[in-house]
């Protein structure tokens, strides 16, 4: 049970906060108005399920003016942006980093300019691989940027990664049944923060230019705000309604293959020679002979010939790619997994480059460097297959040592690309043998 001193003390910061954004920015804040402030001791910091804004009290009162308005502008984007309303499929903390970053990158446009603050810690507002701003994205787009779970983290670093909680996403309690109803719709601001829409008083305008003064180190001139000021607010709006949009998977059954996200596992099964078969792969195919050193058996000879470079391996800008087509399953998926991880631990640091999926189109790649659990990325895919989208994707890059693509071999194979010399290794899931490059059956 919490005091009412207490009560009354936490619903003051509320309001005063809630005052703050919707003077900063009404246009999205004003829905502030309509959400129940309900305390409950087993949230981790603050949730929100859309009617409800839940909050741990021991932390909310110990949170700066910055940090406490951060925090509700933090839930209000949750909700202007439909991530409460996320499919059962996304659950999990992975899913809820992406969506921190689409929320925080939308509070940056507005203004928010902080890396980190006390009691929030550090502010995500880019994907991880490849780096982009989460203004750019919808959150089920950010998903694929954020190749890793943070739930598979220690719980110390876990807790670094997220802002707030999710836990409450699903609750369905519209008027804050569920804990300590702190501060409602139906209750009324004190007579200094009382906003009319036309006149501040003299009262509120300190309010706002103290805030603004110790805050956002940006003086107030004008009691309401600037032409730029609602047009940006504006943009910002569009922005959110084009984003929420995007972010509802149902209503679009015919929706780009990116939101298809998929799932692989690793599961111990019989795997190749993975040493044999990059010997035969890279060494024939990028490295068969080398003068440095030159072949020592014509040493007496009058001519400089070059020696077979059998011992080395090693090889830079390797591109992986995995086929996540509709055809490829679940099993053929893991048991593609499985291989990668293989392939990884017995070319160790011997190789450097990039690992991406494909379906008619490529998705990432992402960096080999420092990925040691190729688990932690998530497959993205599931429409047909079109094998030429990875060659034309290869053209990107300045220099490839050769390309490994593990696929079910169901489409047609296109001729040998003209435009790029590079050795090409097929890893089929099913019996199948290319016209072209090197063929090999993973079991």
């Amino acid at each position: 049970m919490i005091s009412d001193t207490r009560r009354y003390r936490l619903r003051r910061l509320l309001q005063e906060s809630r005052h703050r954004l919707i003077c900063l920015h009404g246009d999205l804040a004003r829905q502030l108005r309509e959400v129940y402030f309900v305390a409950r001791k087993d949230i981790r910091r603050i949730s929100t399920n859309g009617p409800c804004i839940y909050f741990d009290p021991d932390w909310l009162i110990r949170l700066s003016p910055t940090s406490l308005d951060f925090a509700l502008a933090h839930q209000l984007m949750h909700i202007l942006l439909g991530h409460t309303d996320r499919p059962s499929y996304y659950r999990g903390d992975r899913f809820h980093l992406a969506c921190d970053i689409v929320a925080n990158a939308v509070l940056r446009e507005l203004g928010w300019q902080h890396d980190r603050l006390p009691m929030i810690g550090r502010i995500y507002c880019d994907t991880f691989f490849p780096i982009t701003s989460g203004y750019d994205l919808s959150a089920y787009e950010a998903l694929s940027g954020v190749p890793f779970d943070p739930a598979l983290l220690p719980e110390s670093k876990r807790r670094s990664y997220l802002i707030d909680s999710d836990q409450a996403w699903e609750d369905h309690d519209p008027c804050g049944r569920l804990g300590t109803l702190v501060l409602s719709p139906h209750d009324p601001d004190p007579p200094d923060l009382i906003d009319d829409g036309i006149d501040l008083g003299q009262t509120h305008l300190r309010i706002v230019k103290r805030y603004h003064k110790r805050h956002l180190d940006a003086p107030l001139e004008e009691p309401s705000p600037g032409k730029e000021e609602k047009e940006r607010s504006s943009r910002v709006k569009n922005r959110i309604a084009h984003i929420r949009d995007r972010t509802q998977p149902d209503r679009y059954p015919n929706q780009p293959p990116a939101l298809n996200e998929r799932q692989w596992l690793y599961r111990p099964v019989r795997g190749l020679d993975w040493h044999d078969l990059t010997r035969l792969f890279i060494s024939d195919d990028l490295h068969d002979y080398s003068f440095t050193p030159p072949d020592r058996r014509m040493s007496e000879s009058e001519f400089f010939m070059p020696d077979y470079a059998v011992e080395r391996e090693s090889v830079k800008d390797l591109l992986i790619m995995v086929d996540t087509s509709g055809s490829v399953d679940a099993p053929m998926l893991d048991r593609v997994c499985t291989h990668v991880r293989q392939l990884l631990a017995a070319l160790n640091d011997t190789v450097d480059g990039y690992i991406g999926f494909f379906d008619t189109r490529v998705y990432g790649p992402y960096p080999l460097e420092g990925l040691t659990d190729p688990a932690r990325l998530r497959p993205v895919g599931n429409g047909g297959t079109d094998v030429c989208c990875v060659f034309e994707h290869a053209k990107q890059y300045d220099r490839l040592s050769g390309l490994i693509l593990f696929t079910d071999g169901e489409f047609d194979f296109p001729d040998p690309p003209r435009s790029l010399d590079l050795p090409v290794l097929w890893l089929f899931t099913k019996p199948c043998k290319a016209p072209w490059g090197h063929s090999a059956v993973i079991e």
